[in-house]
């Protein structure tokens, strides 16, 4: 179970007496989970949030973490093979019985980041006979001094090795966006920002006089800048393509099937090629 503050403590409760719970570990993390999947009878899968404290001391979400955690329940804090660290954590009450730890971490990347299996279970789609998490995910690449600006998008279906001796591993990325025209897109709407694309409006005054409008545009987008990227302008527009976003996984053998509402694709399950695309109509 977890609960979530400005960190996040994952309490294991004993329930052999239903009438008398008990609490037998608990850990605050960096962040917060919002579902927990059991990997065998000995580890728990951990997705949701890292956080951070903004400028104006509140927290907020940064990037997608998952987590891999150890439930020892033969470890004991009054065992005497404790490691250092072991022993440390039970003298402050860190461990309060059972040994517990976080083997493993990795995060997808920054501000606004998001998957949709952070709340609903059946977008977690974990083949335990492969150990392998299929993960849809869009991810949004935040410039260096400025978290809340984008300087690029993706939006994949992570192929994620989740293992307690290797740990966590990608293994793929796949996604049904098409980019080949976007470049050109992003010249034919940048291009009304242009000098030679205005038109002067002018209105006549007393006198004779004549004033005109110098600009039609008092706003120019930064993905028109020449120093912006095409990623800058595809996070701006990332909406658009939304129909591309993957939403399901399935497989058969070692083919994986991802699916959109604009495509299905299948490719094979431990190098991620892709062997067929259909175009859904």
């Amino acid at each position: 179970m977890v609960t979530f503050e400005r960190t996040d403590p994952l309490f294991v409760i004993n329930m052999s007496d239903g009438q008398n719970p008990k609490i037998m570990w608990q850990l605050k993390i960096p962040g917060y989970s919002t579902y927990l999947h059991p990997y065998d009878d000995n580890h728990l899968i951990w997705i949701g949030y890292d956080t951070s404290e903004n400028d104006w001391g509140w927290i907020i979400n940064t990037w997608v973490k998952v987590d891999l955690y150890q439930v020892n329940y033969d470890k004991q804090c009054w065992d005497e093979d404790l490691t250092v660290e072991e022993k440390e954590k039970c003298d402050s009450w860190e461990y309060e019985w059972i040994i517990i730890k976080q083997l493993a971490t990795e995060t997808f990347w920054w501000y606004r980041s998001y998957s949709e299996a952070l709340y609903n279970p059946r977008m977690f789609m974990w083949k335990a006979t492969e150990n392998k998490l299929f993960l849809p995910i869009q991810i949004y690449e935040s410039k260096e001094d400025e978290i809340y600006q984008t300087k690029d998008f993706y939006q994949w279906l992570l192929t994620i090795s989740i293992d307690p001796e290797t740990w966590i591993s990608e293994q793929s990325r796949l996604t049904h966006i098409d980019t080949t025209d976007i470049e050109k897109e992003r010249e034919e709407e940048c291009s009304k920002y242009t000098p030679e694309s205005l038109e002067k409006k002018c209105v006549e005054l007393i006198w004779w006089w004549e004033y005109c409008e110098s600009a039609k545009y008092s706003y120019v987008p930064e993905y028109c800048y020449a120093t912006s990227t095409i990623g800058e302008y595809l996070a701006s527009k990332s909406w658009n393509y939304r129909d591309s976003y993957i939403k399901r996984a399935l497989w058969v053998w070692d083919n994986v099937y991802s699916i959109s509402n604009s495509k299905i694709t299948i490719s094979d399950m431990d190098s991620g090629e892709i062997k067929t695309t259909w175009d859904l109509k």
